[in-house]
C-alpha cells in the first residue's frame, strides 16, 4: 500500500500501528503499574490475545479479552489492552469506557490511559472531557518532549474542534455508485476538465500472491452516473508493483502517477504516460531531480502543465512528508523542486496536494495542524510573497474518519473525496460534495477544439499560444493531438484571452476569448490557412482607442507574433488592411482605417521588419463580413486583416 497516505488506517482489523502503541497493546509498556490477582483461565486469554496481535489479527485479540472479561470483569489488563485496540481502530466510545476502568481502578498509575483517553474524547467531540484528561495526565508523572508536543497539539486541536462545529457546513456526500465504488478500497478521485473521466486508484489482491497491490482505474461517466471501471493501461498497471496516487492533466492525455516498489530511484518514484489517440504510452521515470532515493508520491500536475506538485520524504524537508513543486523550464524538463515552506509543510506529515486549475488554491492534508482527527483538510491561496495561512476546511467533512485528501471540480462547487465513515465493511469510496463557499476556487472554464488545414481539413499540431491579455502573460501552451488535432485547456475565467498560432508554412492565426465570471465552455474549430497568395487572416486581439488610430497597449501582444510570423517567413509580404463599420461618413471612415492599417505598419518596423514587405491599406466600410444593423455585427466589421501578397 506504498501509495497510500502515510497516516491511514485503511482496514478496520488490519492497521498499521504506532511504535508505542504497539508496545501497549502488547504489554511491553502497560498502561497500569501493578497486576493484580488474575483468573488462570481468563489470563490464558489474554496471553491468546497477545499470540493474535503479534500477527495483526486484531478481531480475534478482540473476542479472547471479551471472553476473559466475561470470566473476570474487573481483569484491568484486559481492559486495558482492549480500550488500546479499540482506540486503534477507531472505536473511541468503546476504548473510552475500558480505559475508564483502568484509571478508576489504579488512578495514579495509569498515565498512558489518560492520554488516550483524552484523545478518545476528543474524538466523539467531548471536548471539556478531553481537555480534562490532558490536565491530568500532565499531573501524574514526567511528560518527555515529544509526548509534550502531542499534548500541546491536541490542546489546539479542542481549542480549534470546539468553535468550528459550530459552524457547519451543508454536508450531503453522494456515492460515486457501483460502476466506481466496490468492497475494495476507491480513493485519490481525479476527473478531466471536460468531467467526462474520473480516475482513481483501487487496492486490488494479485491472483497469484494473494497481497494487495494499487491499480489506477478510470470510469466514464454516462446518462446515470459512472460506467464500470476498466484499468486505464495495461503499460501503466502492472503486476510487479503499486501504481497509484496519480493526476491527470486537464485533458486527459499526460497521466502522473506513483510507482512503488518499481525499481526506480527510490522506494516510490513519480512517473508519467502520454495518450496519442486512444492509447497510452510507456511510462516514463521523472529523472533524478524529482526522484530520489527517498519516497517520492501523490503529484499533481497545474492546470497549464508546468508546475509539478508532490510528496517527498528527502532531505531538506521540514517534517515526515512535505509537499514539493518542480516547475517546467523552457526546454521542458523538470527543475530542481521546491519547498512549499512553513505556511503548507509542518514537522509532520503534509501530503495529497490538489492544485486547482485556479493557479491560486492549493488544497492538501496534514496531521500538523489543529483539526479533527489524525489528519484534516486545508486549503492556502497563493499570494505574491508565498503561500497565506491555510484554512481548516471545515466540519462536518473533517473527522477523526480518513478523508483523503480532496479533488475539486473545474467550477469549485463540488469537491470529490475518499473516506470508509459511511461503509460497514470498513473500505474505503469516493463520495462527491457541495464545497463550502469560502473554501471554493476562483472560477475556471476550459476550451477545447480541434487543429486542421483548412485546405486538406488533415489535422495538424502545433503550439497554441494562450496569453492574458490583461497581464500580457502566457498562460498556456498546448499542442494538439497527433493523430486527431484536438486539444483541450482551462483557464480562469474573468479575464481577456488571445489565442495564437504561428506554425511554419500556414498563415498567423489570432482569435480573442474574453471570458466573463461565469463563461461556458467553448468549443473552437481552428482552420490554418497555408501561405499563398492572397490568403488572408483576421488580427483578432488588436484594438485601438474608440474612434482613434492609437492601438491600445494589449495590442502589443499579438503583433509581436506577427512580427514573429514575418521573422519565421522572411520571404512573405503582407498587405495590412484596415476595415470599419458605417456609423460616419464614408470620408472618415476610410481615414481612420488608413491611419490604423499605418499605426500596425509603423510597430513592425520599429521591431525591424523590412518595410518593403508591408502594405498599409485603409478600406472604410466598404469590404463588410457581417451586418452592420448590430452592434456584434459592427465589432466584426471593425478590424484589422492581414493578406499575403507576394
Amino acid at each position: 500500500m506504498g501509495n497510500l497516505p502515510a497516516n491511514t488506517q485503511i482496514l478496520r482489523y488490519s492497521v498499521k500501528l504506532s511504535s508505542l502503541l504497539l508496545l501497549l497493546l502488547l504489554g511491553t509498556i502497560p498502561l497500569i503499574a501493578q497486576p493484580q490477582k488474575v483468573n488462570k483461565k481468563a489470563m490464558d486469554l489474554y496471553t491468546e490475545s497477545t499470540e493474535h496481535l503479534h500477527w495483526d489479527r486484531f478481531s480475534e485479540a478482540e473476542q479472547a479479552l471479551l471472553k476473559a472479561l466475561e470470566i473476570q470483569p474487573d481483569f484491568i489488563l484486559a481492559h486495558d489492552r482492549l480500550g488500546l485496540i479499540y482506540y486503534n481502530i477507531r472505536r473511541y466510545s468503546d476504548a473510552k469506557n475500558h480505559l475508564l476502568q483502568v484509571v478508576q481502578a489504579e488512578p495514579t498509575k495509569s498515565k498512558e490511559a489518560y492520554y488516550y483517553l483524552a484523545r478518545s474524547s476528543f474524538y466523539i467531540q467531548q471536548f471539556d472531557t478531553a481537555q480534562h484528561y490532558v490536565n491530568i495526565y500532565r499531573t501524574v508523572g514526567a511528560i518527555n518532549e515529544k509526548r509534550e508536543g502531542e499534548l500541546k497539539q491536541l490542546e489546539s486541536s479542542i481549542t480549534f474542534a470546539r468553535e468550528a462545529v459550530k459552524k457547519p457546513f451543508p454536508f450531503t456526500p453522494k456515492p460515486a455508485g457501483d460502476g466506481v465504488n466496490s468492497t475494495n478500497n476507491e480513493y485519490f478521485p481525479a476527473l478531466t476538465a471536460d468531467g467526462q473521466y474520473l480516475f482513481f486508484t483501487r487496492q486490488v489482491k494479485d491472483p497469484t500472491t494473494r497481497h494487495n497491490q494499487e491499480d489506477i482505474l478510470v470510469s466514464q461517466r454516462n446518462s446515470t452516473g459512472w460506467s464500470t471501471a476498466i484499468s486505464v493501461s495495461d503499460l501503466i498497471n502492472t503486476p510487479d508493483a503499486n501504481e497509484g496516487a496519480h493526476s491527470i492533466s486537464p485533458d486527459g492525455r499526460q497521466l502522473y502517477f506513483t510507482v512503488c516498489e518499481g525499481g526506480g530511484y527510490g522506494s516510490c518514484d513519480i512517473y508519467v504516460s502520454k495518450r496519442v489517440g486512444n492509447s497510452w504510452g510507456k511510462p516514463q521515470n521523472l529523472g533524478p531531480k524529482v526522484n530520489t532515493t527517498a519516497k517520492e508520491t501523490q503529484p499533481c500536475i497545474s492546470g497549464d502543465g508546468r508546475s509539478l506538485y508532490f510528496v517527498s520524504s528527502r532531505a531538506g524537508g521540514l517534517g515526515m512528508l512535505d509537499i514539493w513543486v518542480s516547475h517546467m523550464d523552457a526546454e521542458g524538463e523538470w527543475g530542481m523542486p521546491i519547498n512549499l515552506g512553513p505556511n503548507v509543510n509542518t514537522k509532520e506529515i503534509d501530503e495529497r496536494p490538489y492544485m486547482h486549475p485556479d493557479g491560486q488554491t492549493l488544497y492538501f492534508s496534514s496531521n500538523g495542524r489543529p483539526g479533527f482527527g489524525d489528519a484534516d483538510i486545508y486549503y492556502s491561496r497563493k499570494q505574491a510573497d508565498g503561500w497565506a495561512s491555510p484554512e481548516n476546511l471545515g466540519y462536518p467533512l473533517n473527522s477523526y474518519y480518513y478523508e483523503g485528501g480532496i479533488f475539486v471540480s473545474l467550477t469549485g462547487d463540488t469537491g470529490y473525496f475518499a473516506t470508509d465513515r459511511f461503509t460497514s465493511t470498513g473500505n474505503l469510496d469516493i463520495y462527491a460534495f457541495e464545497m463550502p463557499i469560502a473554501a471554493r476556487p476562483r472560477t475556471v472554464t476550459y476550451i477545447s477544439g480541434t487543429v486542421k488545414d483548412k485546405t486538406t481539413n488533415k489535422a495538424i499540431f502545433p503550439v497554441v499560444e494562450f496569453i492574458d491579455l490583461n497581464t500580457g502573460l502566457t498562460t498556456n501552451l498546448v499542442v494538439p493531438d497527433v493523430q486527431t488535432g484536438e486539444f483541450l485547456l482551462t483557464l480562469p475565467t474573468g479575464s481577456n484571452y488571445g489565442l495564437n498560432i504561428n506554425q511554419p508554412g500556414y498563415l498567423f492565426y489570432s482569435y480573442n476569448l474574453p471570458i466573463d465570471k461565469q463563461k461556458n465552455s467553448q468549443k473552437l474549430n481552428i482552420l490554418l490557412e497555408p501561405i499563398t497568395n492572397r490568403s488572408s487572416v483576421v488580427l483578432n486581439n488588436v484594438f485601438y482607442e474608440t474612434g482613434l488610430f492609437k492601438l491600445k497597449p494589449e495590442s502589443k501582444i499579438e503583433l509581436d507574433r506577427l512580427v514573429k510570423f514575418m521573422q519565421v517567413n522572411p520571404t512573405v509580404k503582407l498587405e495590412v488592411a484596415g476595415h470599419t463599420d458605417n456609423v460616419g461618413t464614408d470620408a472618415n471612415n476610410l481615414t481612420l482605417s488608413q491611419k490604423r492599417a499605418t499605426e500596425v505598419v509603423n510597430f513592425m518596423v520599429a521591431a525591424g521588419i523590412d518595410k518593403t514587405r508591408l502594405v498599409p491599406k485603409g478600406y472604410g466600410a466598404t469590404k463588410p463580413i457581417s451586418d452592420n444593423d448590430t452592434e456584434v455585427g459592427r465589432g466584426q466589421n471593425r478590424r484589422t486583416e492581414i493578406m499575403i501578397i507576394e
